[in-house]
């Protein structure tokens, strides 16, 4: 039973374990959580943590400049 809860958890979530491109919006809801931040980050996928850094900061360049009046401030 077990290995059969794993294979559908393994197929359910398989773009959000692999850090596909299409579930970014989850990854930065994650990582802008004061309690998850990256502690969610598996070891194996250690090396994924300046790429997902940098996601979060081009994300908040797009937000910044699509505000009015953002180089006002």
């Amino acid at each position: 039973m077990l290995t059969a809860v794993n294979t559908g958890f393994q197929w359910r979530f398989e773009e959000f374990l692999k850090l596909s491109p299409s579930v970014n919006n989850a990854i930065l809801a994650t990582m802008t959580h004061p309690y998850f931040k990256l502690r969610w980050l598996p070891a194996q996928l250690a090396d994924q943590q300046s790429c997902l850094k940098s996601l979060l900061i081009a994300a908040t360049r797009d937000m910044s400049a699509a505000l009015p009046n953002a180089s006002a401030q």
